[in-house]
């Protein structure tokens, strides 16, 4: 999937549980689909802020996206290994970095 292509899953998403009408989701199956490996979508990094998860905001299930999460959204060298793994683990071709500021979109590694 393209960056764009990424971006637009996440603003239908996010469309969707703004307006209340949130996929039905079986969780337990979605575990179960995802138990021998995972192939998310994107990486989004955002604020460990308990009322704002990113899988519920932008109506993801499990293994859709991998979600790094830390207080005031700062990419320390902790956070910048994480997603580190995650782009050399999840095959991950298309990549979109959110911040207060701007939207930065990657296609392919780097």
């Amino acid at each position: 999937m393209t960056p764009d292509g990424v971006i637009q899953q996440m603003k239908d998403g996010n469309e969707r549980f703004r307006s209340g009408k949130p996929r039905h989701r079986d969780l337990m199956r979605e575990v179960k689909a995802t138990a021998k490996g995972q192939y998310p979508a994107a990486i989004v990094f955002s604020c460990v802020d308990s009322r704002a998860p990113p899988e519920l905001i932008l109506d993801f299930g499990i293994g859709d996206i991998f979600s790094g999460r830390v207080a005031g959204n700062v990419a320390d060298e902790d956070i910048m290994g994480s997603i580190g793994v995650c782009l050399q683990s999840g095959g991950l071709e298309s990549r979109a970095g959110h911040g207060p500021h701007r939207l930065r979109r990657h296609q392919g590694r780097d």
